[in-house]
């Protein structure tokens, strides 16, 4: 017999709008609420989920930073807006939330990128998951992976999905991811893979950056 098994960090549901009424209690971050890039608007989404920035002050950002780390990200979240962003970008980014974060980043290929990816995951990290076109020199949209699924047969399970909470999608409502990476899809060709909106469409991808986050020790 087989089933699905689900893993979403807890802090994600628990921000996740469950009814219309809810939707201020989301994580989520929809490109127009803010004039913000994919790749800093899914980095301010897991700096929410982390409990570093409240949504209320993710919400507020354009009109008033209270504090001078939060003046400065928005300041660089600006600059950034209309070239959109790298890796480096959002390391450079990260730098504002120090000591509040922790961060580790990988680059290469998408074996690589998404092996990260799924222990970072499983050791309850937030990953900031950059994504490409076949051949593309680096990622031209940004998503925050907030879990995984997979599909468990008998004793043996595969690590089938990488659940995302994404900028360019609706706000989840039941569920709390609203995109989905989907790793045993059929494909065209190798080193793509399905990515899939909360509207049902796919897009082919690759993925050759990832960046984990969590939270510092205090």
């Amino acid at each position: 017999m087989q089933r699905f098994q689900t893993t979403v960090r807890l802090e994600v549901q628990h921000r996740t709008a469950v009814t219309s009424r809810q939707r201020h209690r989301t994580a989520h971050l929809r490109q127009g609420d803010l004039t913000a890039a994919c790749g800093p608007l899914a980095l301010l989404m897991g700096l929410i989920v982390l409990g570093v920035v409240t949504k209320t002050e993710a919400r507020t950002l354009p009109w008033e930073a209270e504090t001078v780390r939060l003046a400065k990200l928005w300041q660089g979240m600006q600059e950034r807006f209309f070239a959109g962003s790298d890796l480096t970008d959002l390391l450079a980014l990260l730098r504002f939330m120090e000591p509040r974060v922790r961060h580790r980043s990988v680059t290469g290929g998408m074996r690589r990128v998404l092996a990260f990816t799924q222990e970072r995951l499983a050791e309850n990290d937030l990953v900031v998951l950059g994504f490409g076109d076949k051949g593309a020199t680096g990622p031209r949209h940004w998503a925050l992976a907030v879990g995984t699924e997979t599909t468990v047969t008998g004793s043996k399970s595969a690590f089938t999905s990488v659940l995302c909470l994404d900028a360019a999608e609706v706000a989840p409502t039941i569920i709390p991811f609203n995109a989905r990476l989907e790793l045993d899809s059929p494909r065209r060709g190798a080193g793509q893979l399905h990515y899939r909106g909360a509207d049902g469409r796919s897009l082919l991808v690759t993925c050759s950056s990832a960046i984990a986050l969590s939270t510092r020790a205090t």
